[in-house]
C-alpha cells in the first residue's frame, strides 16, 4: 500500500494484510481498529481472525497491506510468491517428493563413553 494510502486509512476500513503469525503470511481480511498517529507514517491496528477465538490486532508495516478490494496492478512480492507457490495436494496423499523421505531409516545413535571406565 501507498504512504498517502496507509495515512489515509480510517477506524473501520476494510484491508487485506499479510499475515505475520504464519511463515506462510497468507493475505487475511482485517479491520481498521486504531490509528496510532506519527509525522511521516501512521502506526495502524488492523484486527484479523473475525471474531473468532483467533481474533488478533497486528501492526503491520504499510507494505504489508492492501487496499480491499485488492488493487492487482499493485506490485507485491507477497502476493506474487504465493501465486507461484504449487497448490497443495488434495487428497491429502503425501507428494512423490516427499513419498520416500520415511522410507529410509536412519541409523540409530551409537553411545559413546569417554574416560575412564
Amino acid at each position: 500500500m501507498l504512504r498517502f494510502e496507509w495515512n489515509a486509512l480510517r477506524t473501520g476500513d476494510d484491508v487485506l494484510v499479510h499475515d505475520p503469525r504464519g511463515a506462510e503470511m497468507t493475505l487475511t481480511d482485517g479491520i481498521v481498529t486504531g490509528i496510532d498517529a506519527h509525522k511521516g507514517t501512521n502506526g495502524v491496528g488492523i484486527r484479523v481472525g473475525g471474531n473468532s477465538s483467533a481474533t488478533a490486532v497486528l501492526w503491520p508495516s504499510h507494505l504489508a497491506v492492501h487496499g480491499d478490494p485488492r488493487d492487482s496492478t499493485e506490485p507485491c512480492w507477497r502476493c506474487q510468491e504465493l501465486a507461484e507457490r504449487p497448490a497443495p495436494p488434495r487428497d491429502g496423499s503425501p507428494n512423490a517428493e516427499t513419498a520416500g523421505a520415511h522410507a529410509t531409516q536412519r541409523p540409530d545413535a551409537a553411545l559413546v563413553l569417554a574416560g575412564a571406565t
